[in-house]
């Protein structure tokens, strides 16, 4: 069964609709495979995908961690050995780096735009050939998924949520618990402009490059948008693709075409 934890407040996604901005090839996939896609975190574009950065992670560190720590600490002089000793020693090890480093070798992620409208950005930087397309969904939509997805083994633990940018989102009061999951969810500032809201996976036996989770393609996706720079012949294809393996699924032609 698939668990779905909620995130602190402060990550908490808005009613916007979510975008995911793919090439032709992945988009076929998505079709073929009837599947999303997570890839692990180690494996992204971004190779410093996990880091914080320098200014961020001493204002994590300072709000977050060490506040964190000191209360944890506190706990844990009430317990009795050995567990007492066990959980000061994990303590000890605690640091920005070590759960930047959990999370990049245990995480799966699938990363969205949630934007009430489409990013020219977007499409340069992810999807920018003729037949690339951009799948619309909602929060919502991801939620009903998640909480229907099955296994074969005993639990399968999710969060979604909006990512923070701490130098344009002040960072809130810690969360009761600190760990790689939420030091998942805030990014280097410089990538603001994407406004993303992220699903995390988190397994130790996470395969290498990634997993993928079987979905009803109609229950994910609201909409197709077609690529602003796809010309005649480009749509007819992809009409024609999307009434094969994936027929009634909504098309629109770009905004910004």
């Amino acid at each position: 069964m698939a668990h779905v934890s909620p995130m602190p407040a402060a990550f908490a996604p808005t009613t916007e609709p979510l975008w995911r901005y793919l090439t032709f090839e992945k988009f076929t996939w998505l079709l073929l495979r009837k599947s999303l896609f997570l890839s692990a975190a180690d494996t992204q574009s971004d190779a410093l995908e996990g880091h914080l950065g320098a200014d961020a992670a001493t204002e994590w560190t300072k709000q977050w961690l060490e506040p964190w720590i000191a209360a944890r600490r506190r706990s844990a002089l009430r317990l009795p050995e050995p567990a007492r000793t066990k959980h000061l020693q994990h303590l000890d090890t605690a640091s920005a780096a070590s759960i930047t480093a959990n999370f990049r070798s245990q995480a799966l992620l699938s990363c969205w735009v949630q934007s009430s409208e489409e990013s020219l950005r977007m499409w340069k930087e992810y999807a920018p050939g003729r037949l690339s397309v951009a799948l619309v969904s909602s929060v919502e939509r991801f939620d009903q998924i998640l909480r229907g997805l099955t296994f074969d083994f005993d639990v399968a633990m999710f969060w979604y949520g909006r990512v923070l940018y701490p130098s344009q989102d002040a960072l809130p009061a810690p969360p009761d618990d600190i760990n790689s999951v939420t030091v998942g969810f805030v990014k280097r500032p410089e990538y603001h402009w994407e406004r993303e809201f992220r699903l995390v996976w988190m397994d130790g036996r996470r395969p290498p490059c990634g997993r993928s989770f079987p979905i009803v393609v109609h229950d994910l996706v609201e909409q197709i948008v077609l690529s602003p720079a796809a010309e005649a012949a480009d749509e007819t294809l992809l009409r024609d693709l999307i009434a094969r393996l994936a027929p009634g699924l909504s098309i629109s032609r770009s905004g910004l075409s």
